[in-house]
């Protein structure tokens, strides 16, 4: 039956600021009835970045092969652009825009190689019936649908004014951990995850 997420609340395991970002850990694995999932988010603030945000989800709902959703809702004159082969969206505002990057693990960590599906629906307004801002039409919503055993992703959300470049991002891997290279110019940032075994031997 349907998860009565409402009900259910998630557990704060980590809060750590610090003076280039503030991390947070949270344990939803009852909101969720899986094995586990742990969100991982970093809010990075650093000299020579636009303030950006990295989500890290480590879910396994069934220890079996599965999809899972990492969505997203478009505000209403919004527009999304998917570049799924480089796993890659753009959600265009009036002034602004926000890239999206994802990574997750290489082929060669489990017996099926784990796949991201990038795509675009509509779904009916939670104020069906109600005065919103919002309106009371349906709504746009990014789907970024991972095909695996894990629900393992890694999400940059990089907020961008109008006219300015995109960040360059370069993708790797190894046994077990995956990561980022974001490019932002005057900075780049290495970002890796290791959630099986936790050792980083790749990205220098």
């Amino acid at each position: 039956g349907p998860v009565g997420q409402m009900w259910r609340g998630g557990h704060v395991r980590t809060f750590a600021p610090g003076h280039i970002g503030d991390y947070v850990c949270v344990d939803i694995t009852w909101q969720w009835q899986s094995c586990w999932y742990l969100r991982h988010a970093l809010v990075v603030r650093f000299p020579g970045t636009e303030p950006y945000v990295v989500i890290l989800d480590n879910c396994n709902q069934t220890n079996d092969w599965l999809t899972y959703d990492w969505t997203f809702q478009i505000e209403p004159e919004h527009r999304a652009e998917l570049a799924p082969d480089n796993l890659r969206a753009t959600v265009h505002g009036k002034s602004n825009r926000l890239e999206l990057a994802w990574a997750h693990f290489g082929p060669a960590d489990f017996p099926r190689p784990h796949r991201l599906e990038l795509l675009t629906d509509q779904v009916a307004s939670p104020y069906h019936g109600q005065k919103s801002a919002h309106g009371d039409g349906p709504y746009d919503r990014l789907i970024a649908r991972l095909h695996g055993f894990n629900g393992v992703l890694l999400t940059a959300m990089l907020p961008r004014r109008a006219g300015t470049a995109a960040v360059g991002i370069e993708r790797f891997a190894g046994r077990h951990e995956f990561g980022m290279r974001i490019d932002h110019g005057a900075v780049t940032d290495t970002i890796v995850a290791s959630p099986i075994d936790r050792r980083i031997t790749i990205g220098g």
